[in-house]
């Protein structure tokens, strides 16, 4: 009986042992400061690495609040984001640049100061380490 015993118990912590653990995914709260709903739909992108930042196209958002600017990303793995954000004050579906400075109002994560094209480095942060952003428009 012993033997048996024995047995059973090695069997069960090996074989707890082998269960991969489930991916967790996290909600990220983005609060978009200078937002005026009147003068037009947001966008944004969110960005998992640094060879598509600044690439993907951006895509219409929902707000959470309405009045305030603050939306919900939800199902983010843990990783590295960036997250980029502009206001369509035309109606035309992208950000609008003349000679290369944009025309309408736009943000990065981490507010970050630019002298030109913002790098995934101006950008990036950890999920889960964030739970919520802020992003001001500029």
């Amino acid at each position: 009986m012993r033997p048996l015993f024995i047995f059973a118990l090695i069997w069960t912590s090996s074989n707890q042992a082998q269960k991969p653990k489930p991916a967790e995914n996290y909600d990220l709260m983005i609060i978009i400061d200078n937002y005026n709903p009147k003068q037009g739909k947001l966008y944004v992108a969110v960005y998992n690495n640094e060879k598509d930042f600044y690439q993907k196209k951006m895509m219409k958002i929902n707000l959470v609040k309405k009045d305030q600017g603050v939306f919900v990303v939800s199902g983010l793995p843990e990783g590295n984001y960036a997250v980029m954000v502009m206001q369509d004050t035309n109606g035309n579906g992208r950000l609008d640049f003349n000679h290369y400075i944009p025309t309408e109002p736009y943000g990065i994560s981490n507010n970050p100061q630019l002298a030109g094209p913002p790098s995934w480095q101006d950008a990036v942060f950890k999920v889960p380490g964030k739970k919520y952003i802020h992003i001001t428009l500029m």
